[in-house]
């Protein structure tokens, strides 16, 4: 199988960020994929609770020839992220396959789906800092983000999402459109079928009793499940069964399906296909709009640089940081727009040229201005002055080249006057 897993990121003694950005580059700026939508599948939870295990069913699913029979071959051994039985943990930071997979969605366009796989978080192993950056930039880069929970949905596991109850509040404030996109919760090892049975049926049921809001509630628990709801596109939950003695205590388990339980293989039947059916498969948007495996590019340096200090952001400073990021994606729609048109400028006239480009100038400014941002008015101000100076200076590159071109004409308008000249006069000379 092709393809390997790599870090793109890791907190140095809790203090550090270290985001290995060429990997990542490597993986969305390539060419055949950089101005497609991107769909990033993430998962986080707590430490050897079997995440890059489940993940790498992901894997096995996309690289299937026939996607109808991917679970057939039994005694296949599981590649992909890396995972192993036993205590110790094995993911650090934040990884990813680098290998994307095209896909169509349902309304038949293509779209690129990017698999992150991360370290354990919000548990003994893992600081504040580290569980809130990894957690965090999981969250902010994600389309669907997996939150991997053991046993139940316990009250722990929605306070460790009030970080991003808080920034949802600031980033809907004049803005209907919602700030995340999919949560799922994947229940593991659900021991109470007869409650709620496995799957999403169940899943959805347990989801609604977990976050239902009732008088009896403390204030802070009703605000948490009110800011989660209202953050969120879509919560779904899904239970699965325990994969089996084998899978949890045989350090020699390879992962081949004949040795894991098969009601959890029914589990994987119905949950994998569906998140990544073509009526589910949900681009990364900010504010509605689809982003581009270039533009999610901007937008993880952008949260890195903001998680980068020794202590943990606020809200606000993230909100910031997303503001800035929209206005950087509209800056490069714009520019584009114009460098594309401007391909097809008049030549050799100065004055036609200068008409063409304040006619292109109008455009772009209406590229940069429907195109959905965040932050107002203020740093979108700052922004188009920036785009402004940008379009002026390429601007004055145009004209130089053709001045150039002009001269060059010119020159040699006046080389075959010359020739002209003295061909006629040695004719007069012959006469």
């Amino acid at each position: 199988m092709g393809g390997e897993p790599v870090q793109i990121l890791r907190v140095i003694d809790d203090q550090r960020v270290e985001f290995k950005d060429t990997e990542l580059q490597r993986i969305l700026l390539a060419d055949n994929v950089k101005d497609k939508p991107v769909v990033v599948i993430s998962i986080a939870g707590s430490y050897r609770q079997g995440k890059s295990f489940f993940l790498s069913f992901f894997l096995r699913y996309l690289r299937s020839n026939d996607r109808s029979k991917w679970m057939e071959d039994t005694d296949a051994p599981l590649r992909g992220f890396k995972w192993r039985a036993g205590c110790e943990r094995e993911t650090t930071g934040i990884m990813v396959w680098n290998e994307v997979f095209t896909m169509t969605d349902s309304n038949g366009e293509e779209v690129v789906v990017l698999l992150m796989d991360t370290q354990g978080t919000f548990d003994s192993k893992s600081t504040t800092k580290e569980s809130m950056t990894i957690f965090s930039l999981s969250m902010m880069t994600n389309s669907v983000q997996i939150y991997n929970v053991m046993n139940n949905i316990q009250e722990d596991h929605l306070q460790n999402l009030q970080f991003f109850a808080e920034y949802g509040r600031l980033a809907q404030k004049g803005n209907e459109t919602r700030p995340f996109q999919k949560l799922l919760f994947l229940v593991r090892d659900w021991n109470w079928p007869d409650d709620y049975e496995f799957g999403f049926s169940g899943g959805r049921s347990l989801v609604e009793s977990r976050l239902n809001i009732t008088e009896e509630q403390a204030a802070e628990l009703r605000t948490l499940r009110q800011s989660i709801l209202s953050c969120f596109s879509e919560i779904e939950g899904f239970l699965l069964p325990s994969p089996g003695e084998k899978v949890v205590r045989k350090k020699s388990f390879d992962g081949r399906l004949a040795d894991i339980n098969e009601e959890f293989l029914v589990g994987l039947q119905e949950l994998v296909p569906s998140i990544l059916a073509p009526e589910n498969l949900l681009a990364k948007q900010v504010k509605g709009k689809r982003l581009s495996c270039e533009q999610l590019m901007t937008f993880f340096r952008t949260y890195v640089e903001v998680f980068g200090g020794s202590g943990l952001p606020e809200p606000e400073s993230v909100f910031l940081a997303t503001a800035k990021a929209t206005n950087v994606a509209a800056l490069d729609q714009a520019r584009k727009h114009y460098i594309s048109a401007m391909e097809q400028r008049p030549r050799r006239s100065l004055v036609r040229l200068h008409e063409f480009h304040l006619e292109k100038l109008t455009e772009a400014k209406k590229v940069f201005d429907d195109y959905p941002k965040m932050g107002g008015d203020v740093i979108s101000g700052t922004f188009m002055d920036i785009l402004m100076k940008d379009l002026e200076e390429l601007l004055s590159h145009f004209v130089e080249d053709e001045k150039e071109i002009i001269r060059k004409e010119q020159e040699e308008k006046v080389e075959r006057e010359r020739e002209r000249q003295e061909q006629q006069k040695r004719q007069e000379e012959m006469r």
